[in-house]
């Protein structure tokens, strides 16, 4: 048998890992069936909508596990259908393990949101994640002297062999086949022409050295267009200031082409940040206020708002009065301002000493009369102040549920660190679905360790009869101590509960 000295394509003359890196999922891709140059449509940004919108994972998880997975909905801006794609599709991959000390789920929740953010330098590191794990967790390839009498009938799968990113010219291949019937059999291979049997080498058809030179271009403008986008944050003006982005101009006619560019690149970003918008409208519609646009969705209200219900002036000092409709940077310092300053939307009460002490603080929330009784009541409003706000009133019963779980919310010091950090989660699904569950982090160390907790919890709950997979995509607001998903997850698990009987 003869055997080629072989090198993977996606190392050849590369000098950015990045671009090595694209280049193998690309190629990887590829052999999988996906049509990578349909995909981009002539953009920069490779894969992003199909990739945003769960699509292609749930393509990849029909391809690579045999999933029965079907997609709810196949708009981008959709983000609660496309959470609710990527996680089921990723749970039948295999990258939420619950068994597993270090489950790669809490990253991936991470990579997760700023895809939906419409990042796309996520794009390729979370598919080359994919593509890291199926390879490793495959058994190995056949012996390639049998291949002839053997092929592969189990469902479509991946193996090391499959995503070594080499050229099919570099595949090894044995004497006895003429270059002729290597040819034909790459191509009778492919998923679409046998559906259920896996290619054993890449397809011939698409140039490894086009496929190159596209990426390195495409390549250096994702670097610009991500350099230009963060000095725009940093200025957070709708028009660039001169100041950041003044080059050395010989004529008046450089200097009016580089206005002209810039313009442009501005309304390039602003586009790419629509999705964003969209996702904090959807976010403060969770909390009960509706999309008031501008004043809500740069924090300014709630702020402002928190001030004057507890009878301060407003914190017009940290509050940033600029209208930055493209400085999401500030819209988000300015919410957490206004949640950490009071828990407003919650209903929660000032910051108290606790009788008894917190882990990681002096000072921590303790919930307030009004708020136990709205959960008792089966209504929602805020403490004190002149005005009152109509939201959807809360279902009765959920504070007797949780005392029945126990978890008394009157005296729980650790209220709202116990949202954060995952453990009311974990502790509600021990105490009823899964009094084995493994893997829990039973402290309040870091934002990774609470997205450990919640991923575990919910991939538990995945598994639950009757448990919609509406409730995971909850994973990353709970992550983030958001109180109205919090709460909506309680009554969703609860309803759960109460079907499950």
């Amino acid at each position: 048998m003869q055997v080629l000295q072989s090198q993977p394509a996606c190392n050849d003359s590369f000098t950015s890992p990045r671009i090595q890196q694209e280049a193998c999922v690309s190629i990887w891709l590829d052999g999988l069936g996906v049509d990578t140059e349909r995909l981009k449509h002539g953009h920069v940004n490779l894969l992003l909508d199909p990739l945003r919108n769960g699509l292609l994972l749930l393509h990849l998880a029909r391809q690579l596990r045999n999933a029965p997975c079907s997609s709810s909905s196949n708009n981008p801006t959709d983000v609660a259908a496309a959470r609710r794609n990527i996680v089921t599709a990723l749970l039948h991959l295999g990258l939420f393990d619950t068994k597993a000390s270090h489950s790669p789920g809490a990253c991936l929740l991470q990579d997760v949101e700023l895809m939906l953010q419409g990042q796309p330098r996520i794009v390729w590191s979370l598919l080359d994640r994919v593509r890291q794990h199926v390879s490793h967790h495959q058994p190995a390839p056949p012996d390639p002297s049998h291949r002839s009498q053997q092929r592969p009938q189990a469902p479509v799968s991946s193996s090391p062999q499959s995503v070594s990113c080499m050229h099919p010219s570099q595949q090894p291949t044995s004497a006895s086949s003429p270059p002729a019937q290597q040819h034909q059999g790459m191509h009778a291979q492919r998923p679409g022409s046998q559906q259920g049997r896996m290619p054993n080498t890449f397809p011939p058809s698409q140039s490894i050295r086009r496929v190159q030179e596209q990426l390195r271009q495409q390549h250096q403008d994702v670097q610009q267009r991500a350099s230009f986008s963060a000095r725009i944050s940093q200025s957070g003006g709708d028009q660039p200031h001169d100041s950041h982005l003044k080059r050395p101009a010989t004529s008046p006619q450089g200097r009016s082409r580089l206005q002209t560019v810039s313009v442009q690149q501005a309304s390039q970003y602003r586009t790419e940040h629509a999705g964003l918008e969209a996702w904090h409208d959807s976010r403060l519609q969770a909390h009960g206020h509706p999309a008031l646009h501008e004043p809500v969705r740069h924090g300014r209200l709630v702020d402002a708002s928190h001030g004057r219900s507890k009878g301060m002036q407003p914190h017009s000092h940290d509050i940033h009065q600029q209208d930055r409709r493209d400085s999401h940077q500030e819209a988000r310092r300015n919410l957490a301002r206004a949640a950490v300053n009071g828990h407003h939307m919650l209903g929660l009460g000032p910051s108290q000493a606790c009788k008894e002490p917190c882990s990681s603080k002096k000072h921590c929330q303790v919930p307030s009369a009004q708020f136990r009784q709205a959960l008792q009541q089966g209504q929602a409003g805020t403490e004190g102040g002149t005005r009152k706000r109509r939201s959807k009133p809360a279902r009765p019963g959920l504070m007797e549920w949780l005392q029945q779980k126990g978890i008394d919310l009157g005296s729980s010091c650790r209220m709202e660190e116990t949202f954060a950090d995952g453990i009311l989660l974990c502790h509600l699904v021990q105490n009823r679905w899964h009094p084995q569950l493994a893997g829990v982090t039973w402290t309040h160390p870091s934002p990774a360790a609470a997205r450990h907790n919640i991923t575990q919890a919910l991939n538990a709950l995945h598994d639950v009869p009757k448990m919609p997979l509406t409730n995971l995509w909850r994973a990353s607001d709970i992550a983030d101590a958001t109180p109205g998903a919090v709460q909506a997850l309680l009554h969703d698990l609860r309803h759960a509960d109460a079907r499950s009987v």
